[in-house]
C-alpha cells in the first residue's frame, strides 16, 4: 500500500508538495513550519550569508530524529543549486524535491524510537530489494555525484551519522573527491530540542508547547584547510571536531 493512500498522511504530503510547486523548495517547506506554528531560533547564520548563499558548500548536520533535516534546509538561505544527500526512500515521495536529492542507502536503526518511522519507510515507501554489493555500489556513485554538485558551485547536506552515533565515512570521500580547492567552504550545523514528539508537530497546536527548535551555524572553514587523501581519516577528524563544537554550544 502506498502511504498516500492514508488519508491524513497523504492529504499532507500532498499539501506539501503544492507549496514546493507554487513556493519553491525551501519556501515551500517554511510554509508548513508556519502553519506548525512551531518555534524556530537561528544562530549564527547572518554573518556567513553571504557564503551560503553563493559559494560552493559542504554542510554536515545533526539527524538523530525527522525534524533536524527540514529544520536545517528551512534555516538556509534560499539558493536553486541545494542538494541533500538523503535515504533512497525520499526519492519519489515527493517528485517536486526529486532533482535537489542525491539517494544513498542507509540502515534503519530498529531501536525504540525509530521502529515507527522504519516501519513506515520499509512498508509503505519502498519495496526495493537489492543486494549490500549493489548498494554499496549505488552510495558510491552518489558520493562522486554529490561531489560534481560542489565542484559546479552547489550547496550538498549530508548528515554524517544518520540515526547512529559514529559518523560514516562518506562525509571523508565527499570532501576527498571535492578536492583541496579554495573556492568551497565546510560549516557545521547542529539542531537543538528536536525529539520524537515532533511527530505532533503536525497538529498545530503543539507547535505552541514543544520547545523552541534552535538552528545552530559554525564559522566555515575553506575545504583546502581540512582536505586529505585518506577519506576514512578524515571523517574521524571531523567527527571529533564536530563533537567538540557541538559541546561548545550554548544550548
Amino acid at each position: 500500500m502506498d502511504i498516500r493512500h492514508f488519508s491524513f498522511i497523504g492529504s499532507y504530503i500532498k499539501r506539501i508538495e503544492k507549496n514546493i510547486l507554487e513556493l519553491g523548495f525551501q519556501k515551500g517547506l517554511r510554509r508548513e513550519i508556519e502553519k506548525s506554528n512551531s518555534k524556530f531560533l537561528v544562530l549564527g547564520r547572518d554573518e556567513i550569508k553571504e557564503i551560503l548563499t553563493k559559494a560552493p558548500v559542504v554542510i554536515v548536520f545533526n539527524h538523530q530524529y525527522e525534524i533536524e533535516t527540514i529544520a536545517c534546509l528551512t534555516a538556509l538561505p534560499d539558493r536553486e543549486d541545494i542538494f541533500l544527500v538523503a535515504t533512497h526512500f525520499l526519492k519519489g515521495l515527493l517528485p517536486a524535491i526529486d532533482k535537489h536529492l542525491i539517494s544513498i542507502y542507509v540502515r534503519q536503526r530498529k531501536i525504540t524510537w525509530r521502529k515507527f518511522s522504519a516501519f513506515i519507510l520499509e512498508n509503505f515507501i519502498s519495496k526495493e530489494k537489492i543486494t549490500s554489493e549493489d548498494k554499496h555500489r549505488k552510495n558510491i556513485k552518489s558520493i562522486n555525484e554529490a561531489a560534481e554538485k560542489v565542484k559546479q558551485g552547489g550547496l550538498v547536506m549530508i548528515t554524517p551519522n544518520p540515526h547512529n552515533k559514529k559518523w560514516q565515512t562518506g562525509i571523508g570521500w565527499l570532501i576527498n573527491n571535492i578536492g583541496p580547492t579554495q573556492q568551497a567552504y565546510y560549516v557545521k550545523m547542529y539542531v537543538a530540542n528536536s525529539s520524537f514528539l515532533d511527530y505532533l508537530r503536525l497538529v498545530p497546536v503543539f507547535g505552541w508547547i514543544l520547545p523552541t527548535v534552535k538552528v545552530y551555524f559554525s564559522q566555515p572553514i575553506k575545504l583546502n584547510k581540512i582536505w586529505q587523501q585518506d577519506g576514512k581519516k578524515l571523517t574521524f577528524e571531523l567527527e571529533r571536531e564536530y563533537n567538540d563544537w557541538v559541546k561548545g554550544l550554548n544550548k
